[in-house]
């Protein structure tokens, strides 16, 4: 190593050509980097989903779902899956551990089900899929002419526009359903004209055709021969012939049914502030720049209002605004934290010094974005804090070098000589301390769920910021110091450092020395004061003063406001309450526009999604469910933003909630915007017992809603409609019917049958045969139409069933297999702690369910259930990573139990995090836990430099007392100063009070206050545990070999040096 920087010193082109050339290639990364808004992760889910027209959610659940998941047992890689049988449909997603290449386990779960050759009849091929990974990036919407037509087509051009801005690759629209064709036959004119639904539909499928009948190959040439009779529009299909009568007479497609274009049976639609809407979503994929998707999109809207007066497209949610103003946040703070740095280093340093050594900052900033940039980093608020964690930590290596070096100068050594002796004598203890940091930040990499793997990017950023400083301050620093005016010329001394230093020196060699020295006298009254602080600690925790919850509180400009009305109910119906909730709304809109000096609504838009499914959007784009029943509804409040609006959107949504009252006829009504972490309080009730699941199920939501700290309790097992249950008469098995022959006949007239799929352009057109509305309206038609038998012969439906009305399932969901059914609820106040209340309804409600109804448990769900998954891994990388660093700092002391006398430390420099979330009046939460593992690593260093510096003492010949006194006062300043750059370094964000800032604010608390807290600890009471080891051994020393010796000739140093001085002669 010398020799290295030898030449780097004798050749300081080297050094300026390295750091010249990293910062420009850095600086080009940067301005190439692509930004989202968290870290970029490719997916780790796999889709299976089947459609099944016609059947009930039981024959989905039994038919299709239970031989998939039967499958899919055993498959390796595989965390858990869940599915959804519905009407017609079936969903399944398969979780897989982000250990396992989910390339592989896709192909495992392809074959899977593709052995499996027993699926029913009918249903469409089983489509098995990765999950895209994506994220909302924008969504607008357009209004317009009511003519749903209109609004489709400018709806296509404009998909077909955005789809040729390069960028833009995930566009989903609704509000409006699919085109379709149905020939509509009316029951009466079928049985004039002895006709079934079978002869209609095989006229049409053999009548609409376009086929190719060979060539007719002449002398010449060859002629294709070719049939092109398909149509594609209903009114060419009217004189389709379907039966030639025996007087001549043909009976056509008009004579015997009504035959339309129109839209398929769903009742979908959107409304924005009250008129008929398209809504366009854009999401951004792995790889895509979510500021340059906006950027694009917003150019095209206003760009389209300009040319289109008859339409008006409006930006409804830009999911960058918040992205932009938390960067914008981020940069402040991280610029302003810099800026606190360098003026402290400016204060406390030689002016030159401070200089060289706030170099490290940028450059290693711009290595760590040259490395990122290859490995693919985006910039994002996790990266970005990333930065304003480390920007205090970079300068602390270059300020031990740099002090040293200029304390052999002031020695009377060369500046070659001081440059080289300086950086050399500490090296040692900083690449340690460094490497132990690096280590405490590594678990970060591997963390899973959904929000450790987001914190991805600030373990790296961390790591390879720290691995850049380090080459600067070892290399490069040397370097420029050697030949710098800071080691030349006259040591003047600066007038504000000289009184700065003496202002320093009062604490340090009066109150601390004092302090410190009375503590190793009389120590158990530091450990009495010790376990004081720690039993105060606990109190304040059990006693609710120090709250904990899973998450915080993130604020976003957007709500969604759920409606579940009855089963069945009619979507005009669902709409009409909707209606009232959107008045009510846009009230309160008014009653705090006008508690606004500026008069400004708080209230963008209310987007009314009817007939749409319960799905959270979280203000990131509206997300409906993939089966549309018009009893379910979906309205989303855009509001202001955070930052103009200064009110929190729950706020907002809880005035709407009382202002709506009781709405007595819905099922369900929820006023949440949610989180992408799932709800507080959830459990998932799994049971073989149908019965016992539905009972437990009851009574926990009962429970619950009785709890005045929760609100909105819902459940994911809505009431289904009513259904008509057939079963065949004798009379029919004795005319040779079956179960299927009446199903089918059933199914012809009601559900329809489809006859063929058109391509007209983009669109898939399918052909339906069908009862008319007026033979499908009631019961009395359903017992009077007619079955026909081979011999001509007709019976009405009534005779040859019987049929009762119950209620079917809506939904059936799977966990794992398992029937499920999921309880959750939001609670009241956002800043609430959510531990107690789960751990009061587990013993106080679910235990004695679990008693009552043997068979039911819970599988973890919500916002818990991604805390242990994160906690899982976290547990295993913490593990390792404190054995890796244990050891590094064993070498570093070349002591194994200094160093457990510095871990056993560490636990104690936690009390000060949690006791600065308490001044800050904000919970600890998943987010304070990143910080405290970030602060463990910084702990460590100033223990490695204070210990490193108490064995120099030693082996100057300085009894165990002296040294641990002289290292205190030694080490106090540049602990002093590194605590202080650390802390002022986050400063900016603990005293932000952005909405945008708050979800990160949990982890400046527990960096900075810890660090504050901890360094006090470091400076007292590790040498009291240090005088406290010494005891120790020496009393292990007497009982081993009955001889008494001294405190120094026990110390792992001195034994050290007595050895080499023994080998060396």
């Amino acid at each position: 190593m010398r020799g290295l920087l030898t030449w780097f010193i004798k050749y300081p082109a080297w050094a300026n050509v390295i750091k010249i050339l990293i910062m420009i290639f850095g600086l080009l990364a940067l301005l190439n980097m692509k930004t989202s808004f968290f870290t970029e992760l490719d997916s780790n889910m796999i889709s299976i989903t089947v459609v099944y027209p016609g059947a009930s959610p039981e024959e989905i659940e039994q038919g299709v779902v239970q031989k998939i998941e039967d499958n899919l047992k055993g498959i390796q890689g595989i965390d858990r899956y869940t599915s959804k049988s519905q009407e017609n449909f079936a969903s399944i997603m398969v979780e897989v551990f982000r250990s396992y290449d989910i390339g592989e386990v896709l192909m495992d779960v392809k074959n899977a089900v593709e052995r499996i050759n027993s699926f029913p009849q009918g249903i469409e091929p089983p489509v098995v899929a990765k999950t895209p990974a994506s994220e909302f990036a924008i969504s607008f919407g357009i209004t317009g002419p009511d003519d749903l037509n209109s609004l489709k087509a400018t709806a296509k051009m404009i998909e077909y526009d955005l789809r040729a801005i390069s960028g833009i690759s995930q566009i989903a629209i609704s509000g409006y359903p699919e085109e379709e064709i149905v020939a509509y036959v009316r029951d009466n004119d079928l049985r004039a004209f002895g006709i079934t639904i079978d002869d209609v539909t095989r006229a049409l499928r053999m009548s609409n055709v376009e086929l190719t009948a060979g060539t007719i190959k002449t002398e010449n040439e060859e002629i294709i021969i070719r049939l092109n009779q398909k149509h594609y529009f209903a009114e060419s299909l009217t004189d389709i012939p379907v039966l030639a009568m025996p007087d001549g007479r043909v009976v056509r497609l008009r004579d015997i049914a009504e035959i339309k274009n129109t839209w398929e049976d769903d009742p979908q639609r959107t409304y924005i502030n009250g008129k008929r809407a398209v809504v366009f979503t854009i999401n951004k994929i792995v790889g895509e720049n979510i500021l340059e998707i906006t950027d694009n999109v917003k150019l095209y809207v206003e760009e389209f209002d300009a040319k289109n007066p008859n339409f008006e497209a409006m930006i409804l949610n830009d999911f960058t605004e918040s992205l932009r103003k938390r960067i914008d946040t981020l940069m402040r703070n991280g610029t302003q934290g810099a800026m606190l740095v360098l003026l402290a280093l400016a204060l406390f340093l030689n002016f030159r010094l401070a200089f060289w050594v706030s170099l490290a900052i940028p450059l290693s900033f711009l290595g760590m974005f040259l490395v990122g940039y290859i490995f693919g980093m985006t910039i994002n608020a996790i990266s970005l804090f990333g930065c304003i964690v480390v920007v205090g930590i970079l300068v602390d290596d270059g300020i031990v070098i740099a002090e040293q070096i200029y304390q052999y100068y002031e020695q009377g050594k060369k500046p070659f000589a001081a440059a080289i002796e300086g950086a050399l004598t500490v090296l040692p203890s900083v690449v340690f301390a460094v490497l132990t940091t690096v280590v405490m930040f590594m678990p970060f990499l591997f963390l899973d769920g959904r929000s450790g793997a987001a914190m991805r990017d600030m373990g790296f950023v961390v790591i390879f910021a720290l691995i850049f400083s380090l080459i600067e301050a070892a290399i490069i620093l040397p370097s420029h110091l050697a030949h710098s005016k800071a080691l030349q010329g006259v040591k003047s001394v600066n007038k504000i450092r000289l009184f700065l230093d003496n202002m320093l020196a009062y604490p340090r060699d009066v109150f601390y020395r004092k302090s410190l020295d009375f503590f190793l006298r009389f120590r158990l009254i530091a450990i009495g004061i010790l376990i004081l602080i720690t039993l105060v600690t606990f109190g304040g925790i059990r006693g609710g003063h120090i709250k904990f919850t899973f998450f915080p509180y993130i604020d976003t400009d957007a709500f969604d406001i759920t409606l579940a009305m009855p089963s069945g109910t009619r979507d005009n119906l669902t709409e009409e309450v909707m209606n009232r909730i959107e008045k009510a709304a846009w009230e309160v809109n008014d009653e705090f526009k006008s508690e606004r000096k500026d008069g400004k609504n708080v209230i963008k838009y209310v987007i009314k999604k009817v007939a749409a499914g319960a799905s959270f959007s979280g203000g990131m784009g509206l997300a409906f469910s993939s089966v549309a029943t018009g009893s379910d509804g979906v309205i989303q409040i855009v509001l202001m933003n955070g930052e103009e609006r200064n009110l929190e959107s729950f706020k907002i949504a809880n005035a709407i909630r009382d202002k709506v009252g009781p709405v007595y006829e819905a099922d369900k009504l929820l006023f949440a915007g949610g989180s992408i972490f799932g709800k507080p309080i959830s459990f998932s009730l799994v049971s073989p017992n149908l019965e016992h699941i539905e009972k437990a199920k009851e009574e926990l939501k009962a429970a619950m809603q009785n709890m005045s700290e929760i609100d909105d309790v819902s459940d994911n097992d809505p009431q289904g409609l009513r259904e008509v249950r057939v079963t065949l008469k004798e009379k029919a098995f004795l005319l040779g019917l079956t179960n299927a022959d009446i199903a089918r006949r059933i199914r012809q007239g009601f559900f329809g049958d489809e006859v063929q799929r058109l391509q007209r352009g983009d669109d898939e057109i399918k052909v339906w045969v069908r009862y008319s509305e007026s033979d499908r309206s009631n019961l009395g038609k359903f017992e009077n139409i007619r079955i026909r038998l081979p011999n001509g012969n007709e019976y009405p439906l009534g005779e040859l069933i019987d049929y009762e009305i119950v209620r079917g399932k809506t939904v059936i969901n799977h966990i794992d297999g398992k029937r499920e059914v999921t309880v959750s609820a939001d609670i009241v106040d956002q800043n609430a702690e959510v531990p107690p209340i789960l751990e009061r309804i587990t013993k106080e409600v679910l235990e004695p369910i679990f008693e009552k109804y043997p068979g039911v448990t819970t599988v973890e769900s919500g916002q818990r259930r991604e805390v242990l998954k994160m906690a899982n891994t976290g547990r295993t990388g913490l593990s390792i990573a404190f054995v890796i660093m244990y050891f590094l700092v064993v070498l570093s002391f070349r002591s194994f139990t200094q160093a457990a006398v510095v871990f056993a430390l560490l636990p104690f420099g936690l009390i000060g995090a949690f006791w600065g979330h308490f001044a800050q009046a904000t919970p600890v939460n998943i987010m304070s836990v990143y910080g405290l593992i970030a602060l463990v690593g910084i702990l460590v260093n100033n223990s490695i430099v204070y210990t490193n510096t108490f064995n120099g003492y030693l082996k100057d010949g300085m009894n165990v007392h002296d040294a641990l006194l002289s290292a205190g006062v030694n080490r106090f300043r540049p602990i002093l100063l590194t605590t202080a750059t650390t802390v002022l370094g986050l400063f900016p964000l603990l005293a932000e009070r952005s909405l945008q800032a708050k979800f990160l604010i949990p982890m400046a608390i527990s960096v900075a206050y810890g660090l504050l807290v901890g360094s006090v600890f470091v400076l007292i009471y590790l040498p009291v545990f240090l005088s406290l080891l010494n005891d120790a051994r020496r009393i292990v020393r007497r009982i081993v070999t009955g001889n008494k010796v001294s405190p120094e000739e026990v110390e792992p140093s001195i034994i050290e040096e007595k050895k080499i001085k023994l080998y060396m002669n």
